[in-house]
């Protein structure tokens, strides 16, 4: 639970959106913070039952937690994809930023082809796009992930489990929540 929950408080590293962050704080806040969505038992069961897993990456600065998350993962013999951007955007993960933190010694590393925030497949290359299509099970970081993968076709017929923080008023209110709690949660959740 706990590499879970640093994998979320991770996606409050967010410099295109905050200038400053206490990285301390937040990784004390997130061990001993409720979660307000949940869905814990049901990740853990999800993962228990698959063998391989797509990880979506997000920002470059949360990937250090990210791994702690994937060093667990293939600790109990998953093989685990992270994707990160084709292409710079914002301050999204490249496989340069990965390779930095030695995510390459952990797990393969993919890109999605695409330099759009989140993850919109039409906009990312047909191999990742058949990467996706043929995965069953993808744990998709942060808040553009949520927005491009939730509620949409690509989310059906596979376990997707969305890990962020609400960060913006729109998502917060569309989810009935108060902007800025920790959020684990499957496709169907709310």
């Amino acid at each position: 639970m706990d590499a879970s929950r640093l994998a979320i408080a991770g996606n409050v590293i967010d410099f295109g959106i905050f200038t400053s962050v206490d990285i301390i704080g937040t990784v004390e806040r997130a061990l001993s913070s409720h979660i307000t969505v949940d869905e814990y038992s049901s990740f853990k069961s999800t993962v228990n039952e698959n063998s391989e897993i797509l990880y979506l990456l997000d920002n470059s600065g949360e990937i250090v937690f990210d791994k702690l998350l994937i060093e667990l993962l293939t600790g109990m013999g998953k093989r685990v994809k992270a994707v990160v951007k084709g292409q710079a955007v914002l301050n999204d993960s490249t496989m340069q930023d990965a390779k930095e933190i030695g995510l390459d010694d952990v797990c393969e590393i993919i890109d999605n082809g695409s330099d759009c925030i989140g993850t919109i497949l039409e906009f990312t290359s047909p191999e990742f796009r058949q990467e996706f299509d043929s995965s069953r099970f993808v744990i998709s970081k942060g808040q553009g992930n949520f927005e491009t993968l939730c509620n949409t076709p690509y989310a059906e017929g596979r376990e997707v489990y969305f890990l962020f923080q609400s960060k913006c008023d729109v998502v917060s209110r569309e989810l009935g929540i108060s902007k800025g709690p920790m959020l684990l949660m499957g496709a169907g959740g709310r």
